[in-house]
C-alpha cells in the first residue's frame, strides 16, 4: 500500500460506522416496535364488556412504502459518508447537517430516534481522519545540537 493512501478503517469510519449502526436499529425501531395503542369498549345490551385494544406501528399508520422511507432516509444519510473514498469530510459533513435538520423538523414525533446516530454522526465529523504522521527526522532534535527534549 503506497504510503500516502489511508487505510479505510480508523477513527472516523469508526464513528461513522457506529452512526450507521445506531441509525439501522432506528430504522428497526420505527418499523416494528409499537408507536402507540388505543383501547375501545363497547357494552353488549346483556351488559357485557368487549374490551378491544389496537396496537399501531408506523407501517400502519402511513403504509409500508413511506414508513420504509422515513426509516431508510436516517440510514441512507450515514451510510454515504461511510462508504465513501472521495471527498469524505465533505460528504460526512453535509449528510451530518441533513440528518441533523430533519431529526429537528421531525423532533417530536420519528425524529427522536435519529438522535444517537446524529449524535455519533456528529462525533464523526469531528474526529480526524487519521493521525499526522511526523518523519522520523522531524520527530528529534539533530543529534549533537544541545536541544533536549526536557523543558
Amino acid at each position: 500500500m503506497p504510503k500516502d493512501r489511508r487505510p479505510f478503517f480508523d477513527a472516523k469510519r469508526g464513528a461513522q460506522l457506529l452512526a450507521t449502526v445506531l441509525a439501522a436499529g432506528a430504522a428497526w425501531g420505527l418499523l416494528f416496535a409499537t408507536l402507540g395503542e388505543s383501547e375501545s369498549v363497547s357494552v353488549s345490551s346483556f351488559g357485557d364488556e368487549e374490551r378491544t385494544t389496537t396496537m399501531y406501528r408506523l407501517p400502519d399508520l402511513v403504509g409500508p412504502g413511506p414508513a420504509l422511507a422515513i426509516a431508510a432516509i436516517p440510514l441512507l444519510l450515514t451510510l454515504i459518508p461511510l462508504l465513501a473514498r472521495a471527498y469524505r469530510q465533505a460528504l460526512s459533513l453535509v449528510c451530518t447537517v441533513v440528518l441533523g435538520a430533519l431529526t429537528v423538523l421531525t423532533g417530536f414525533t420519528v425524529g427522536t430516534f435519529a438522535v444517537p446516530a446524529l449524535a455519533a454522526a456528529v462525533i464523526a465529523c469531528i474526529v480526524p481522519g487519521r493521525a499526522s504522521r511526523i518523519s522520523s527526522t522531524e520527530s528529534a532534535p539533530p543529534v549533537g545540537t544541545g536541544i533536549t527534549g526536557a523543558g
